[in-house]
């Protein structure tokens, strides 16, 4: 069984996955604050128990989103686009092009 954790830190929602064996066994959503770990790992600690499994189970955490790079214990940040492409490719591989539109897409 391979677990893989992501998180979203967008300038809106920030989210947590759980993926076992590359299916969503969870996931949690709350608005971004100026704490970004306390949004965080409240979300994380909620999507690991509902998937039933612990965080030391995990292979990697990756984390996207405007903020990734403040993601405690992230193992990979990469930016949003490339993550919603990857994804797009890995559900539909029949999809060649994706439009995301989030909270802030384009940075200042």
């Amino acid at each position: 069984m391979t677990i893989l954790l992501g998180v979203d830190a967008g300038s809106v929602l920030c989210k947590a996955v759980v993926l076992v064996d590359r299916r969503v066994a969870a996931w949690r959503a709350a608005p971004t604050r100026g704490d970004l770990a306390a949004v965080i790992e409240p979300l994380l600690a909620a999507a690991l128990s509902e998937a039933g499994v612990a965080r030391s189970d995990a292979a990697a955490l990756a984390a996207t989103g405007r903020f990734r790079q403040m993601v405690p214990g992230a193992d990979l940040q990469e930016e949003d686009l490339v993550c919603v492409g990857w994804a797009a490719r890995e559900v539909l591989p029949v999809v060649e092009q994706v439009l995301e539109v989030g909270g802030q897409s384009i940075p200042p």
